[in-house]
């Protein structure tokens, strides 16, 4: 049976980081130990970048890389127009192979953290970190990982022209359609449910 992905428990965060995270609480999100969803708000924080152990970023927005001295960037180049594949510029930039060597690369003093930004943080990278988060966590469904981002950044939503190649590519990498697109966004199939608990700790911030 399918894991939802777990309730977010209190945050162990050195007090400095948490300190700095209050003037960004609403740009950055922490959704799984060692991958970060934000704005691009957040990812202009290099400060707050290094305390959170971030050592690379997924740039979603189509502007240029921020700190290209200090972090490995990978771009995902899309506007966020409903009309624009972002599934197709997810799966031909190889970002989840690209995120997954990130996580891999233990030569790395500062860790392995990756942020995945946008402009607002709330249609174009969620959407990226939904299908990253299928590749993942291969145990998560759409809609509980969708049900997760959303508890960890409460503003996240995709535009409905990427929550339509979402559930496409969810039935097309795991044979199975967890999720519709309904007014509001992403929505549990009729007679669907979460999937049920794991035992993965994460952070809400």
């Amino acid at each position: 049976q399918p894991q939802q992905p777990p309730a977010a428990g209190p945050s162990r965060l050195p007090s400095k980081t948490l300190d700095l995270m209050d003037d960004s609480r609403r740009a950055v999100a922490q959704i799984l130990p060692n991958l970060w969803l934000g704005s691009r708000e957040a990812a202009s924080n290099l400060s707050l970048l290094k305390r959170l152990g971030i050592v690379a970023c997924v740039n979603c927005t189509e502007h240029p890389h921020l700190f290209p001295k200090h972090f490995r960037y990978h771009h995902v180049c899309v506007a966020d127009l409903p009309e624009v594949d972002i599934t197709a510029a997810f799966e031909q930039s190889k970002c989840a192979q690209w995120v997954e060597r990130q996580h891999a690369d233990t030569t790395d003093p500062r860790g392995s953290g990756v942020l995945v930004y946008c402009q607002q943080g709330v249609s174009r990278s969620c959407a990226v970190t939904l299908a990253l988060l299928l590749h993942l966590r291969p145990a998560w469904t759409l809609i509980g990982a969708y049900s997760h981002v959303k508890k960890q950044r409460r503003q996240v939503r995709p535009n409905l022209g990427f929550c339509k190649q979402l559930c496409a590519y969810e039935l097309r990498v795991r044979g199975q359609q967890s999720a519709k697109v309904g007014r509001k966004g992403l929505e549990p199939v009729k007679g669907g449910t979460l999937p049920t608990p794991g035992l993965e700790s994460c952070r809400r911030v």
